[in-house]
């Protein structure tokens, strides 16, 4: 038969066929579709020996020392949890863990606190942040072996279950950080006063005056950019945790308004400083910038210029 009697035969009904594959029929008379009819049956002790797997996994990642299982078999129990919808129980179970690891991580920081009763503010905030680095490694090292689980089980139904990366940030927020709240804080205003200190109204009147009347900044040395990239990385952790604008920024817009109205006065009683000092704090300078909210910063400046006016 040539192209031509087939193609009329093909259109002698006038309309095209359609290729229709039906449901197939289970045992209790429901619909499946074929990917749940070729979906294999889990034997009754695989749930247990693969959470097995995992939890050794996880604690392995806890403690530093070497997987015993690949991360692609890690990787593929997790999809086969999720995928005969275990991935819920699985959640639970590796929530419940990270918790334990978040009150271990709490207590390390007690212990330290302890052992070294009236630290630095620089020494205490490095060792946080030596600690916070490794927990968030770790908790992005257990995401990397659960990401069927993390794409998936988020979506479903029940309520309070996040991805693992918040789930990790929940666990330190809720079981670490708070044995040591209070110090952080103290520690990172002090840090700030610090940097404040190196923009007072006496250490910018020597360095117009060895300027030349010039009003830039004077610069920084490697300690200052060390205290202040310090100061970013501590409050980048409030916001990783989101705490910054409930706990910390209060502080921060308490602290620096003082500090606008401390200077206000220290250039009533030197008013020779008061035009470089002036021309200097057109921008907020008594803090980092960026930390604090925009609308807030405009606040901030409009009262330490009324503080200078006023005076």
């Amino acid at each position: 038969m040539d192209h031509s009697s087939s193609r009329r035969l093909s259109t002698r009904s006038g309309k095209a066929r359609k290729l229709v594959i039906k449901g197939l029929k289970g045992k209790a008379g429901r619909q499946e579709s074929v990917l749940d009819h070729h979906v294999p049956t889990l034997p009754e002790s695989f749930e247990e020996e693969a959470w097995a797997r995992i939890s050794r996994a996880i604690h392995a990642i806890h403690t530093q020392i070497p997987l015993s299982d690949v991360k692609e078999g890690l990787y593929r129990l997790c999809e086969s949890l999720c995928q005969h919808h275990l991935g819920v129980r699985l959640y639970h179970r590796v929530k419940e863990q990270q918790i334990q690891h978040a009150q271990q991580v709490g207590q390390e920081l007690r212990a330290h606190a302890q052992m070294t009763p009236s630290p630095s503010s620089k020494a205490w905030l490095t060792h946080l942040q030596d600690i916070w680095k490794t927990y968030c490694r770790k908790v992005l090292a257990i995401r990397d072996i659960l990401l069927p689980m993390d794409r998936t089980v988020p979506g479903e139904e029940e309520k309070g279950l996040c991805p693992v990366w918040d789930m990790g940030l929940e666990a330190f927020t809720s079981h670490s950080f708070t044995s040591c709240a209070s110090r952080t804080e103290e520690a990172l205003v002090d840090l700030l006063d610090q940097a404040r200190g190196t923009l007072n109204h006496e250490s910018i009147k020597n360095h117009v005056d060895c300027m030349g009347g010039s009003t830039f900044p004077p610069e920084k040395d490697e300690e200052d950019l060390d205290r202040d990239e310090l100061i970013h990385q501590t409050i980048g952790m409030y916001r990783d945790m989101n705490l910054f604008h409930s706990s910390l920024e209060p502080t921060l817009i308490r602290t620096t308004k003082a500090y606008y109205l401390q200077e206000g006065k220290a250039c009533f009683r030197s008013p020779s400083t008061l035009r470089p000092i002036f021309l200097l704090f057109s921008k907020p300078l008594g803090s980092p910038e960026g930390l604090i909210r925009p609308a807030i910063v405009k606040v901030l400046g409009s009262s330490y210029s009324s503080s200078l006016i006023g005076k």
